[in-house]
């Protein structure tokens, strides 16, 4: 037997069966436990992307998560559902297992708007009182690319597609697209697929090249595409630099361009 707040209190009643008894509107009556257990929810938001230059995004704010409790995938009745900010201080639940889950944003391959980010944690209720807490992180890649300027000096027109597991078709940065950012789905440590593709200045023949790059949720990488001379004046290769945030000591990696191709 427990005491608790009418006010703090709150029912989710499973989905075909009869409401348990609510809490009475006397604030100190007691309330029978048998068969019941109470959860307080905390959510925690580890949505911040490894870079030193990230500003405060909405995403970073627990009060802009749904969330849910969840048992056999399903919400629990037509309530245990809510933004953060209006979970309420304690909730009834029947005996038995069930998933807290919180999230933010869509789950989706790919996103010019915001990560998703989700956070799921199983517990028991057995006629007790507990806090369950979640952690949220993203499950994509923060990524964007980068044009010098140079790029117009040797280039009619030039172009970056990244391809992943839940991307197969890619996300493609055209030369107008300098900076753009996009979220990308990725596993841990996946391995991407970054194609380059290059039209001559002048002939206007096509070039394109291929290059293999890791990547997890939660990294943010900037790839840097920059033209460079060959010392001799002939002929000519492409530097690749990857940043992954300001305190990455990476080193460019050049694309051979082949002598015929102009």
């Amino acid at each position: 037997m427990r005491r608790i707040k009418r006010l703090k209190a709150f029912v989710c009643a499973l989905a075909g069966t009869a409401l348990l008894a609510a809490c009475s509107s006397e604030a100190d009556e007691v309330i029978n436990e048998a068969g019941k257990g109470y959860v307080s929810l905390s959510v925690q938001a580890d949505a911040g992307f490894q870079t030193t230059r990230a500003a405060s995004e909405d995403y970073e704010d627990v009060n802009n998560y749904t969330v849910q409790i969840l048992q056999d995938g399903e919400i629990v009745g037509d309530s245990c559902k809510w933004q953060y900010d209006e979970v309420p201080d304690e909730i009834e639940l029947p005996n038995g297992d069930y998933t807290l889950k919180a999230f933010y944003g869509t789950d989706e391959a790919v996103s010019s708007e915001a990560p998703y980010v989700e956070g799921t944690k199983d517990f028991t209720v057995s006629e007790n009182f507990q806090t369950v807490e979640v952690s949220c992180k993203p499950t994509s890649a923060k990524v964007s690319v980068e044009f010098d300027e140079k790029m117009d000096e040797y280039f009619s027109d030039y172009s970056v597609s990244i391809t992943t597991k839940a991307l197969t078709k890619g996300q493609t940065w055209e030369k107008t697209d300098s900076e753009k950012v996009y979220y990308l789905k990725v596993n841990d440590k996946e391995t991407i697929e970054m194609t380059i593709s290059l039209t001559n200045q002048e002939t206007k023949k096509t070039f394109e090249s291929t290059k293999s790059y890791t990547i997890s949720p939660g990294d943010y990488k900037n790839y840097i595409i920059a033209p460079k001379e060959s010392e001799d004046g002939e002929g000519g290769s492409l530097s690749i630099t990857i940043n992954f945030d300001d305190k990455t000591n990476d080193k460019p990696i050049d694309i051979e361009i082949p002598a015929d191709w102009k």
